[in-house]
């Protein structure tokens, strides 16, 4: 997996366009939605109810990094699911210097 990659936004067919519009093109965008999305369009995304958890198959599918998509495809809570993400992006941060 090249680092960089999986830190750049993705091709903008790519991008993740959640339940109340915002695009998404990158990871580092994705902790900012979740850092100040409700809880309705968090679990619009990822619930247990219907197995769903779009966030965890876009950063596997789009951004290619499948060591955070694995982490998140068995969490439903977004507090957890953020500070999944955060603990990811300091991880390839520091990796790059």
């Amino acid at each position: 997996m090249n680092d960089q990659i999986v830190l750049g936004d993705v091709e903008p067919a790519q991008a993740f366009w959640t339940c109340n519009g915002v695009v998404i093109r990158n990871i580092f965008e994705l902790a900012n939605y979740l850092s100040g999305c409700n809880e309705y369009s968090f679990k619009y995304h990822v619930n247990e109810d219907h197995h769903k958890n779009d966030f965890a198959i876009w950063v596997r599918e789009s951004v290619r990094d499948t060591t955070l998509a694995n982490a998140l495809d068995s969490t439903v809570d977004k507090e957890t699911y953020l500070r999944t993400i955060e603990e990811r992006l300091r991880e390839l941060t520091i990796q790059k210097t």
